[in-house]
């Protein structure tokens, strides 16, 4: 199989950003562009002193050229996007209230009031657009109505998600169920008053393009732009492994899982990542930022995403079919590419590295119309440091009140399902208060 991809510079001469491997410092230099160069065989690993590696008899007609000018692969659903973008600038809030309107709310105390109504959320198995819809009510609510007190302050979020459910779940918790939420500190009276009151300052507008939007949108269209690219490959496609025995069939399985950087597919890696990636915006969530949501999205996914290939030391570039092998990128002393200069382990993770920085670079043209990578730059800075958030797996309250089968039949549905980890709240009060 043969993957041919346009290089830049020899990987021993070229500067990468520090953006490319996850968990490095970040200095105020932008996202570096590349510069078309050399070709290079992606089916075939580096040459090493002690032999080439295999590669395999499949031959598939793509290459990462075509990737990189998107001559081929063409995103779904792109109207749902365009009518994100449409409502994006009615909807979206400016985070300055807190010293314009609000003097006695502070961020601190958002982040707390979020953290319990993402909670509440998750109690209730509600959806995760359900609670991101209301963080959008409450923050619209406080831009245009000023002098909020301390006492009144939770009864919002409270009628904030009372709105949000009506509007989005299917059957939305009964109002008695939502006072018993808050240990009866409000009357349904009051909640109700509350909403209507809330309404009107947001001039009806109930149904708010979100940040969790934008990213379960741009999960979906990666897994069909991975698979459009690379299931050509033999075990690269769920379809190759119908005729294995079962032993051979779960080995191959489990290998395809850890190659296949995969979000929303069925399978335990892709749910780890949907969960990892979900939870840091959930905790992004509890602070504040003017960044519009693609960039949002954008950012924390690139990220993401360079994080995960560089934990499978971009097996899913190099994998030509069964032949070839995993190798332990870190154990191997040298590499010779093909101009005959040689490339440490190290060097060869940057390599790599830069690879997918193209790879993405393709995909958020495609998908979010941002065709200069340096335009997530302040997004990547923003999410960098939340990345060493502690993550929770523990799955949602859902599985407790519904079957195994059911959720497995519908396990689009159970993706959506809010989810509430206490360290979220931890995480981010350090946060406050370093940078206050």
């Amino acid at each position: 199989m043969h993957r041919n991809f346009q290089k830049h510079t020899p990987p021993h001469k070229r500067q990468v950003s520090a953006y490319s491997i996850p968990k490095e410092n970040i200095d105020d230099n932008g996202i570096g562009n590349s510069k078309p160069g050399i070709k290079r065989n992606l089916g075939e690993a580096p040459n090493m002193s002690s032999g080439h590696m295999k590669t395999g008899s499949l031959e598939c007609d793509e290459n990462i050229q075509e990737i990189t000018y998107n001559t081929l692969w063409k995103c779904e659903c792109k109207d749902y996007y365009k009518s994100l973008e449409e409502n994006v600038q009615k909807y979206y809030p400016k985070f300055d209230y807190f010293y314009t309107k609000q003097p006695n709310i502070t961020p601190y105390m958002r982040a707390v009031l979020l953290d319990w109504m993402m909670e509440v959320c998750a109690e209730f198995t509600l959806k995760r657009e359900t609670f991101y819809m209301a963080v959008s009510h409450l923050d619209r609510f406080l831009m245009e109505f000023g002098g909020i007190q301390k006492n009144e302050f939770q009864l919002i979020g409270l009628s904030s998600m009372y709105i949000a459910a009506k509007i989005e779940e299917i059957f939305p918790p009964k109002l008695d169920d939502w006072a018993k939420s808050a240990d009866e500190g409000y009357s349904n009276c009051a909640i109700k008053a509350m909403e209507l009151f809330m309404l009107r300052c947001i001039h009806w507008t109930v149904h708010p393009p979100t940040s969790f939007n934008y990213i379960n949108w741009l999960m979906t269209q990666w897994d069909t732009f991975v698979h459009f690219h690379f299931s050509c490959v033999i075990f690269n496609n769920l379809n190759d492994f119908s005729k294995l025995l079962p032993e051979e069939k779960a080995k191959q399985q489990k290998l395809y899982e850890k190659r296949m950087i995969l979000f929303k597919e069925p399978n335990q890696q892709a749910y780890k990542r949907y969960r990892e990636t979900l939870q840091i915006l959930d905790a992004a969530s509890l602070e504040t930022n003017n960044l519009l949501p693609k960039y949002n999205a954008a950012g924390l996914m690139y990220l993401m995403i360079s994080k995960y290939f560089f934990e499978s030391n971009y097996e899913l570039l190099y994998y030509n079919g069964p032949e070839y092998e995993p190798k332990n990128i870190a154990k191997m002393n040298m590499y010779i590419d093909e101009n005959g200069a040689q490339i440490n382990g190290i060097e060869f993770n940057l390599e790599s590295s830069s690879y997918v920085q193209e790879l993405y670079s393709n995909f958020i043209s495609a998908t979010l119309e941002i065709y200069s990578i340096d335009e997530i730059y302040e997004a990547v800075k923003y999410f960098h440091p939340i990345m060493e958030l502690e993550i929770d797996y523990c799955l949602p309250i859902a599985c407790k009140t519904k079957s195994k089968s059911n959720l497995e039949r519908h396990y689009g549905e159970f993706l959506t399902f809010q989810t509430h980890s206490s360290k979220n709240l931890d995480f981010i009060s350090k946060r406050l208060k370093t940078n206050k």
